[in-house]
């Protein structure tokens, strides 16, 4: 599951800024808003391409490690109180590989060039 926001709400965010200015339009406002109108496009085509793998994916380890079904935000509610309470550690049973895998899909929509996130694909 994807922290927020959501698809729609990037999408919303695009309507009132142009996605590329005017050759003319070079005041800096005008410039800014369309970098970030792309970064956003860009963000939400990550997103729509790569959530309909890790987002069941996700789900299915959560399973796993919750011991029962349930809807990803709930499962991953409980997980979080289940660490809280001290319940599941890194020691437990496919935790540290649920949290690395997760850490490393939300990447690949959020920063897939960000340095660190490079090198740990290109160590696997």
């Amino acid at each position: 599951m994807q922290d927020p926001p959501s698809a729609d709400e990037i999408l919303a965010s695009l309507r009132p800024s142009p996605l590329r200015p005017a050759a003319e339009a070079a005041d800096d406002v005008t410039v800014y808003r369309a970098r970030v109108a792309e970064n956003l496009t860009e963000l939400v085509r990550r997103e729509q391409a790569l959530a309909q793998a890790s987002e069941p994916a996700e789900h299915a380890r959560l399973i796993g490690l919750m011991g029962h079904p349930g809807d990803l935000p709930s499962l991953n509610q409980e997980l979080c109180e289940a660490l809280r309470r001290g319940a599941l550690n890194l020691r437990s049973q496919g935790l540290h590989e649920h949290l690395w895998r997760t850490t490393m899909e939300k990447l690949a929509v959020d920063q897939p060039t960000y340095p660190a996130y490079r090198r740990a694909r290109e160590a696997v």
